[in-house]
């Protein structure tokens, strides 16, 4: 079995949107050289509860996952991307007691004694403002390396992935491991990768359209009803909607009866029909895309 005994290709990348109903996006990945050691504590927890004389049940939690990275320096881009502070003009960085960290991810490999590598991803974490410690030049070298300490979390969206469904905070893969995909590891640090998710496409609504009651709306008729605790959405869009897999949660839907009207609609808009839950999961989809048969004029 291979040891580790080397970390480089440190990476990041800031976070742009997150919200839960498709995978986190990220600006431009930006390689940071120099990385001298990195540490990640989960700061995992363990709990047992005694009965009945004895120890009868333990669970484990995680806990604040925080990182710790030692760097020859950062450099002033790094400074302003990581810490959310403002490059100047002149070059200067400009410190601002309202600053705030933005959301990034990381990602780096490490070597192994067998010559193989892991590769790793931490998907969302924000780092704190570094000490600043300089001393004079002595008679021997002393290197005056950089300490950065981020806290990071779990991403919004869930991943459904075999049984479970799973919000990650880490993704990594080792290239030791047989079952490990080569494609994946050669182009790991080209953009932030994310699990294979084994999510169920959503079944097909059956419905037929025609046009309104009122001018410029059209309707469905559904066959069947909704399931237990369900209803039926709409959502109008001037481009093409995704079909959303089992579970997705849907945002920017209204409630939708079958046989009603749908307003303000015009030939080539694209309205999907949604079957969701009360939490406005999906559990049924279908998208038509009108033709002029179809509005009330």
């Amino acid at each position: 079995m291979a040891t580790r005994i080397g970390c480089d290709n440190l990476v990041y990348a800031i976070l742009t949107a997150d919200d839960g109903t498709a995978d986190p996006s990220y600006g431009e990945i930006k390689e940071a050289p120099g990385v001298m050691s990195l540490n990640i504590n989960p700061n995992a927890s363990q709990e047992t509860i005694f009965y009945d004389d004895g120890p009868g049940e333990t669970t484990a939690t995680l806990g604040n996952i925080e990182v710790e990275i030692q760097k020859n320096e950062l450099t002033t881009e790094q400074k302003a991307d990581l810490l959310g502070h403002t490059i100047d003009s002149k070059g200067a960085i400009v410190y601002g007691a309202n600053d705030t960290p933005p959301w990034v991810a990381i990602g780096y490999r490490t070597l192994k004694s067998n010559g193989e590598y892991r590769y790793v991803w931490l998907y969302k974490g924000k780092f704190l403002e570094p000490e600043d410690n300089s001393e004079t030049k002595g008679d021997s070298i002393n290197f005056q390396a950089e300490t950065i300490v981020g806290q990071f979390v779990k991403v919004e969206k869930k991943y459904k992935i075999g049984d479970k469904e799973i919000q990650p905070w880490k993704y990594e893969i080792d290239e030791e491991y047989e079952e490990a995909d080569s494609s994946l590891m050669a182009t790991w640090f080209e953009d932030v990768k994310y699990p294979n998710s084994t999510a169920t496409p959503a079944p097909t609504i059956t419905a037929s359209w025609a046009p309104g009651a009122e001018v410029g709306s059209t309707s469905a008729t559904i066959t069947g009803s909704a399931g237990s605790g369900n209803h039926f959405a709409v959502k109008v869009s001037g481009t093409s909607l995704p079909t959303p897999n089992v579970g997705d949660l849907i945002t920017g839907i209204s409630t939708y009866v079958s046989g009603g009207d749908i307003s303000n609609v015009e030939v080539g808009d694209f309205v999907g029909l949604y079957e969701v839950t009360a939490t406005n999961t999906v559990v049924r989809f279908v998208q038509r895309t009108l033709i002029a048969d179809d509005i009330k004029e």
